[in-house]
Order: C-alpha cells, then structure tokens, then sequence
C-alpha cells in the first residue's frame, strides 16, 4: 500500500515543465472504478492523490492515475491469460497511459492486446531496441500530460 508504515517506502518525484509534480511508484495498490484493489508494478500518479492517500490511508484511485507499466518477466513462454488481466486491469483502473511489457515475444499476446487497442511492448531487455522503444511511448505520454495540464505559454 502506498500509505503502509510497516516498511520503509519510498519513491521519485517526477517535475515536468509547467504542471504540478507527479509521483512514480514501484508495486503499489490502486483502486478500480469497480472499488477493487490492483496491484500496478509501476505507476505515475499527480503527487496531491498520493498525498492525499497517504493522510487518509486509501490507496489511489486509477482514474487519477497518469500512467501504469504491467511488467512481465518470464523464462518461457507467456500465456495469453496474462494478456486477458491486462485488458481487464485496464478497464477497471481507467488510465490515461496503461502498457503491457514483457520481456518475451508472444504473437498471440501482441495480437490480442493489438485488437483490443491496448499498448505492448514485447522483448524489452536492457539496451534492446524494444527497451529505446518503450522509453519512446512513455515519452509521448508525457508530452501528452505536459500539453493537456502544464501551463500555457504566451
């Protein structure tokens, strides 16, 4: 949970040019449109709602949430079940900028997720080219928040 004192926690204050400062979190609970709870492996969220989850000990709410990595790593294969969670995660939480990442190739992942007009990146190791890739389409999500929310310049 993003407000547990049990363990030491910590995240990265994200400062984009002209908006209120974002909050990246690592393995951390957020609520659904349906109320559920869902574990996001990485999120970027408006530093108020963390804060604001932090005092009254709830944890964020997705639709507040700028953007998640599901990140999967596997030593062989990976099962399209995986895909039908992310489909469902993504509807649940209502994000703006949700991806699907996995460091293998899976055809029938990439087509589903491609039909369902979700957002994969497949074969991400470091230094790959689907790693340059990635960083490409998180990139365009922030410039993407910079136009909506950051100030307007003359």
């Amino acid at each position: 949970m993003l407000y547990s004192t049990i363990h030491p926690y910590t995240h990265a204050v994200l400062r984009l040019p002209g908006c209120d400062p974002l909050e990246v979190h690592v393995g951390v609970r957020v609520q659904g449109k349906s109320g559920v709870l869902h574990e996001c492996d990485v999120l970027v969220l408006p530093a108020d709602e963390a804060i604001l989850s932090r005092s009254r000990h709830v944890a964020p709410r997705g639709t507040r949430s700028l953007l998640a990595v599901e990140c999967k790593y596997y030593a062989s294969h990976l099962s399209l079940y995986l895909a039908r969670g992310f489909h469902g995660l993504h509807s649940d939480l209502g994000l703006k900028f949700p991806y699907f990442v996995a460091n293998l190739r899976a055809g029938r992942i990439e087509r589903y997720l491609s039909y369902h007009n979700r957002t994969w990146e497949n074969g991400v190791i470091p230094s790959s080219l689907e790693a340059i890739y990635l960083e490409g389409l998180m990139r365009e999500s922030f410039k993407k928040h910079i136009a909506v929310r950051g100030a307007l310049n003359p």
